[in-house]
């Protein structure tokens, strides 16, 4: 049985949609953190691929920003639909294709899958 995951045997580890991204032109804000999962120069990377994209970096957080670094994520989140209401989120005329990079979601299977340091203590 093959199961949802991001690891190499995962049923999902080759669909790959990048090429979609530059067709989607409504303002699109792709948030990463310096403790997330998810390999944060990717992220920028695929923000880059939106005609209307931005990257936020959450210096703090890990995948649950919104939990561990919330100062940084609702700023980045408050900024950009402050800009796309005001009309100051313009349309890129040029924007740069990503090419998919198998393997872009670092995993440990030593740390129980997670690619990142753990959390501080907070106790």
């Amino acid at each position: 049985m093959r199961v949802l995951s991001i690891a190499g045997t995962a049923a999902l580890v080759d669909w790959d949609r990048t090429a979609d991204l530059a067709s989607i032109t409504v303002p699109a804000l792709v948030m990463g953190a310096t403790r997330d999962t998810m390999d944060p120069a990717h992220l920028e990377e695929m923000a880059q691929c939106f005609p209307r994209g931005r990257y936020h970096h959450c210096p703090e957080g890990s995948h649950l920003a919104i939990y561990d670094d919330q100062k940084s994520w609702f700023e980045g989140v408050l900024r950009f639909l402050r800009d796309v209401d005001s009309g100051a989120f313009q349309l890129r005329e040029r924007h740069r294709p990503l090419p998919f990079r198998r393997g872009s979601f670092p995993i440990d299977p030593t740390r129980g899958g997670e690619s990142c340091p753990p959390l501080p203590s907070t106790t």
